[in-house]
């Protein structure tokens, strides 16, 4: 008897805190089935949207990048390929914020409507490429950072993107912050051969 009364409390308990509004003001859905839940915030959908778009923009930089450091007369497969792996990367990115996004409930792909162009498809030579990606991973992590601060009241999507991509946005202005510092070096050594070297050091890491 005593266990009864205990269960009858206990769901008595349950149902006097939790109450169901079918006028919710958070409700994002006006009434109908959706993901699009608690503190879902348009602006913060929006300004991951706008991210999606700066990767791409960096992944399709890379890519020609990639392509220009492989054609026979630049010859340069390892340069060539640790812009291939970047540009993986950042698609990779895009992918994760378009996933995060429809996870929400967000179904507004416009990103996927865009002309995506690379910043230029020719470089003079590795230490101009170098440069022009760490401006690039610069301003993708800029926008990155600025992008969060708009989601903070979005608790979950600030902290997600935070925890998971943020991390990897400081780690690609480290990368080739590191290779153009080795790649001077080399010059002050070896002016000519410096590219070459350089190229070869990145194929024996790949």
């Amino acid at each position: 008897m005593k266990t009864l009364l205990l269960l009858l409390s206990l769901v008595a308990s349950a149902m006097a805190g939790l109450s169901l509004n079918a006028n919710d003001p958070e409700d994002k859905c006006g009434g109908l089935p959706c993901a699009k839940n608690y503190r879902y915030i348009e602006d913060c959908a929006t300004a991951i949207r706008d991210q999606i778009t700066r990767e791409l923009d960096a992944s399709i930089t890379y890519l020609a990048a990639g392509a220009h450091f492989a054609q026979d007369n630049v010859n340069r497969p390892g340069i060539s390929d640790m812009f291939f792996d970047h540009a993986g990367e950042e698609r990779g990115h895009a992918f994760k914020l378009a996933d995060y996004l429809l996870m929400r409930g967000d179904h507004n792909t416009n990103y996927l409507q865009a002309r995506y162009q690379p910043l230029k498809d020719t470089w003079k030579t590795g230490i101009e490429a170098l440069t022009d990606a760490l401006n690039i991973e610069k301003a993708v992590t800029r926008h990155f950072t600025n992008m969060i601060k708009v989601c903070e009241l979005d608790w979950h999507a600030a902290d997600w993107l935070t925890a998971e991509m943020l991390d990897e946005q400081h780690k690609g202005v480290r990368e080739f912050t590191g290779h153009i510092t080795t790649l001077r070096k080399m010059q002050l050594l070896q002016p000519n051969l410096a590219e070459y070297m350089f190229d070869q050091e990145l194929q024996s890491d790949h």
